[in-house]
């Protein structure tokens, strides 16, 4: 079981990041950093898939 919370706390601070890391692109209003940040998101999706 310890490893599942330990899962599971480093998924909530990777949601936290990644959802701080949108709010400043849209902010700073830049493309090319929001394309860095879809090509994150679908990278880590794919890890988490297999």
């Amino acid at each position: 079981m310890q490893g599942s919370w330990l899962v599971a706390a480093c998924m909530a601070l990777l949601a936290v990041l990644t959802i701080d890391l949108y709010c400043f692109c849209v902010l700073q209003r830049r493309p090319a950093a929001r394309f860095v940040l879809v090509g994150g998101l679908h990278g880590v999706g794919g890890g988490a898939n297999d």
